[in-house]
């Protein structure tokens, strides 16, 4: 019922003012149908974030292991457009998703039908996996990122082998990859330190892990 209720009341905002966004941060339980529909079709944003990572509430109607999960949905195939559809969306810069269950093909479609994207921020995204970086490396689409975090994400299929697709970034200025428990941090740090040289690196692991690389002032747990 709650979750219904933070949709509903999205949906009569968004589609009231579509035609003035251009920053759009809304943070709720679940998207649902309704308001994803309503964020397709604002054609003039520039900046969305989405939050559904809130692991400090507590309620009746929720069970204590939810905010450790990221189910998936097909609500986010309303964000892209396939070709020949109405075009959604389009013009974004800045995309954040928090907690989103979106799969490897879900995001290529939303990346692609924003081609101008350069801040990219995923956390805790669980349904994602090596394809996606291989999917960056490949396209043109990520020549543009400044900024790229993939936070939060303890899912076995992401390990020491997305790190060979971050090179093909060229023009990254921004990398976190916070949380990832499944990465080596000393790893990370020398082929930063070798080939990739990003000048504002966060690590994957904890302080003392950071301390004993002298990285204190870029990772923390």
């Amino acid at each position: 019922m709650v979750q219904t209720n933070q949709n509903a009341r999205i949906h009569r905002v968004m589609d009231k003012y579509r035609h003035t966004f251009q920053d759009l941060e809304i943070a709720l339980w679940e998207l649902q149908g309704s308001s994803a529909a309503s964020i397709a079709r604002l054609t003039n944003l520039r900046r969305r974030s989405i939050r559904l990572d809130h692991p400090h509430t507590r309620h009746s109607d929720l069970d204590r292991a939810f905010w450790g999960t990221a189910s998936g949905s097909t609500v986010w195939n309303k964000l892209s457009a396939r070709p020949g559809e109405e075009r959604v969306l389009g013009r974004l810069q800045s995309l954040k998703l928090e907690r989103a269950g979106l799969t490897d093909y879900q995001l290529r479609q939303i990346l692609e039908s924003n081609p101008s994207i350069k801040d990219l921020r995923l956390q805790k995204c669980l349904a994602l996996t090596e394809e996606t970086f291989g999917f960056l490396a490949a396209n043109g689409v990520a020549e543009s990122f400044k900024v790229f975090e993939f936070t939060r994400n303890r899912s076995e299929h992401i390990d020491g082998r997305i790190l060979g697709y971050i090179g093909e970034l060229p023009n990254l200025r921004s990398l976190s990859l916070h949380g990832c428990h499944n990465i080596d941090s000393d790893l990370v740090s020398k082929l930063n330190e070798k080939e990739w040289h990003i000048p504002d690196l966060s690590l994957p692991h904890s302080p003392a892990n950071c301390q004993a690389l002298g990285q204190q002032g870029v990772c923390a747990d």
